[in-house]
């Protein structure tokens, strides 16, 4: 199990920026629709694309053409003979170079390859067919990996290590590493979903590469050696898995290199053995990542592999060019097929631009939570048994705890002190102020309701938020001074009628806590999601085992417990995600057949970033669920690392009040 995570800081988005995005996502479809004679109402008739109009438009602007065509280089990429593309030229005879670049979103049907037939060697070669596609052997259909890296073989730091690596990867090619926030355990997603499956479990330090000649056939399991965790030996590990050999085995090696064959280790000359053909047929590449260094499994110490003129070989740093053309010439097609269809799917929607969104009431946002939110923003919990937890896993949950109170006004309560509580301790004079039983009067909590004015709701406007203090007891409320913080939230403004709370009113005692969370640990596989809100009384929060894979999964189950509902769920979702309904199991397509009323958002606009966000790939039953994210804000979907921006702020205006009850208690019992 991996050690306590750390959880990133909150990131507030640009706004200037995302609409910056926005607006390059309209104008790349508004070129797509035009060179494709994209039909709108149907897309699936798009005609094949037309030669770019090079004519200048007097009226507009120069800079704005160059812009436009800047954009345009984001999404065709240079492939021989396979793709025409006409550049625009400018009389300052200003050229847009084209790049090998990877566009944001790349969603796509993982299934099987179509088609099988020989290599030049002989072996079998699985391919999915076309006359545009390259035969490969391990050919990754659209250029897409999804990956699931193993929490027990690799900490938080190590799978950082690999990510950053991946991103890496991403950034100098079209391929598409994506992370799986769910390891998929289903007997048909093992074998006929093709996924990368990133685990250590003998703890080897050595490093083991990839059978590159393997085809894909389901789940493959990779093996990052702990001594392996360069960025260049896991470029190295990627090339493999893309299905590149070896430079140094090579068929035309000898003319570039010289095996010294007595000074390899006995069992390790086939790791030397030249392959028969090459069907990439580029120059002979000394800086390749795939290049053995000089003294590779050398049994005595002395070169194994002796270039012929005077060179470094066998470096660990990055990618070379050619690795980088070898990446270009087998995958572009792929890749330009896997942006096609995202474009067919999704500019639809853009064209279409956004309609008048539903806006809730005041009173309908108030209704919605009124039975969700915990009183006084305390949430009570306890562990059932100690044993069912490991020690980093109750550090999991207390990270988990320590990041929520940090961004939100929200407190939890841990009911057993001896279990670590993370609540503050009270002063003796605190424990003699304490009530009884008998001295706390439910009636005195249902004071008048308390206005509050919130500068950052939808549209930039304000809203007007007035909060109903339920009709029951507030039930263990925190005894202790903490005061709401302004840098967690707006400074409220508490109304004259909440200053009539009488002084007598302080928190209840934690034995009179009558919604309480019971933490049981479960080895059932999946992270299950719970109804949103407080308990109607005591509830055990069942945690399954992999909801400790990844800190955004246990933060999700805790969010939930908050009241917050699934971003994808929301009632204009459709506004922001194109639903690939073919693509889902029957369970996801029941989940997200329904859409909740505009009063679950808060008056917030739609966050692609937000901890209750499903990631855009999931790989389930043997089927690859795909939700396509409309516009180029949602790079970050369902994998922010955290609260997003407007998570904390929708926290913080739903329990606004209960926290300010909260302060004003405390304040109320000193003054007294």
């Amino acid at each position: 199990m991996s050690p306590c995570p750390k959880i990133n800081n909150l990131r507030n988005l640009d706004e200037r920026i995302v609409e910056k995005k926005r607006q390059d996502t309209f104008e790349i479809c508004k070129i797509f629709k035009e060179q494709n004679n994209l039909v709108i109402s149907n897309a699936k008739e798009a005609r094949p694309r037309l030669r770019r109009n090079i004519q200048e438009n007097p009226a507009i602007n120069r800079e704005d053409l160059k812009r436009v065509e800047s954009i345009v280089e984001k999404l065709y990429d240079e492939v021989e003979k396979k793709i025409t593309y006409r550049q625009r030229k400018f009389n300052d005879s200003t050229t847009i170079k084209i790049s090998h670049r990877r566009f944001n979103f790349a969603p796509a049907s993982l299934s099987g390859p179509e088609k099988q037939g020989p290599s030049a060697d002989g072996a079998k070669v699985l391919y999915h067919g076309g006359p545009d596609t390259m035969p490969w052997t391990k050919k990754w259909h659209h250029g897409i990996v999804p990956y699931f890296i193993d929490p027990n073989s690799y900490d938080v730091q190590l799978t950082e290590v690999i990510i950053k690596a991946f991103d890496y990867f991403e950034k100098v090619t079209c391929i598409r590493l994506q992370r799986l926030r769910d390891r998929p355990l289903d007997k048909k997603s093992l074998q006929s979903v093709e996924w990368l499956y990133i685990s250590n479990p003998s703890g080897i330090r050595q490093c083991v590469h990839s059978n590159e000649r393997k085809p894909n056939q389901g789940v493959q399991m990779v093996v990052i050696g702990y001594d392996c965790m360069s960025l260049g030996e896991i470029l190295h590990e990627i090339m493999h898995v893309l299905g590149f050999s070896h430079e140094h085995t090579r068929p035309d090696r000898d003319s570039y290199i010289t095996i010294l064959w007595d000074n390899i280790k006995a069992g390790y000359k086939k790791y030397f053995s030249a392959r028969r053909v090459d069907p990439l047929n580029l120059p002979y590449d000394y800086a390749s990542v795939l290049h053995y260094p000089p003294r590779a499994f050398s049994k005595n110490g002395q070169m194994t592999i002796m270039a012929q003129q005077p060179t470094k070989i066998g470096q660990r740093e990055a990618l070379s060019e050619i690795d980088i053309l070898k990446v270009s010439k087998v995958y572009n097609a792929e890749c330009m097929e896997r942006n096609k269809e995202y474009l067919l799917e999704t500019c639809p929607s853009v064209m279409n631009r956004r309609k008048d969104e539903q806006a809730a009431t005041i009173d309908e946002i108030n209704d919605y939570f009124s039975e969700r939110i915990w009183p006084y923003g305390i949430v009570n919990y306890k562990i059932r048994d100690d044993m069912e937890f490991t020690t980093e896993e109750k550090e999991n949950i207390q990270a988990v705890i320590r990041h929520i109170e940090k961004e939100t006004c929200i407190e939890f309560r841990n009911l057993d002190s001896k279990r670590g509580s993370s609540e503050k301790e009270l002063s003796d004079e605190d424990r003699k102020n304490k009530p009884t039983k008998d001295e706390i009067n439910p009636q005195q909590s249902n004071i008048d309701n308390v206005t509050f004015h919130n500068s950052s709701a939808y549209n930039h406007g304000k809203a007007k938020l007035t909060y109903s203090i339920p009709n029951s007891t507030p039930e263990s409320q925190r005894d202790t001074d903490n005061e709401i913080s302004n840098d967690s939230w707006d400074n409220p403004k508490i109304s004259k009628a909440a200053t009539r709370l009488k002084r007598n009113i302080i928190l209840p005692l934690r034995r009179h806590a009558a919604n309480i969370l019971t933490l049981v640990r479960s080895s059932e596989p999946g992270c299950q999601c719970h109804p949103p809100g407080r308990p109607n009384g005591h509830k055990d929060l069942v945690i399954n085992n992999d909801c400790f894979n990844s800190v955004n999964d246990l933060l999700h189950v805790f969010v939930h417990v908050l009241g917050l509902d699934h971003q994808h769920n929301m009632h204009d979702r459709d506004l922001f995600l194109k639903i690939v309904w073919d693509n889902l199991t029957p369970e996801i397509k029941s989940e997200m057949s329904h859409k909740l009323p505009p009063a679950s958002a808060a008056g917030f606009a739609y966050d692609y970033q937000s901890v209750m966000h499903y990631p855009w790939l999931q790989i389930k039953d043997g089927v690859t669920n795909i939700m396509y994210p409309i516009w180029n804000d949602g790079w970050a979907m369902g994998h922010w690392q955290g609260l997003s921006y407007i998570d904390v702020r929708k926290l913080n205006l739903i329990y606004k009040e209960q926290c300010a009850l909260r302060s004003q208690s405390v304040s109320s019992k000193r003054q007294f």
